[in-house]
């Protein structure tokens, strides 16, 4: 997930599918709750976060997303 300006992220994390490292964990869940809160209030991740709406995007897409 991006963070700071721009959904810049620090040295190392851009190579990183999850919010916690490789696996995806209760910070992921976490996060996607944030995220998915701030839609209700027409903030969604745009091109200006390409990390942050990958992340997005890959978590939707999963089967436990819409269980």
């Amino acid at each position: 997930m991006g963070t700071g300006e721009g959904g810049a992220r620090g040295p190392g994390q851009a190579a990183r599918p999850y919010v916690a490292g490789e696996a995806y964990s209760i910070a992921d869940i976490t996060a996607m709750a944030a995220v998915d809160f701030a839609g209700w209030m027409r903030l969604l991740p745009t091109c200006e976060h390409p990390y942050l709406d990958a992340w997005w995007t890959a978590l939707r897409a999963r089967p436990s997303y819409t269980a």
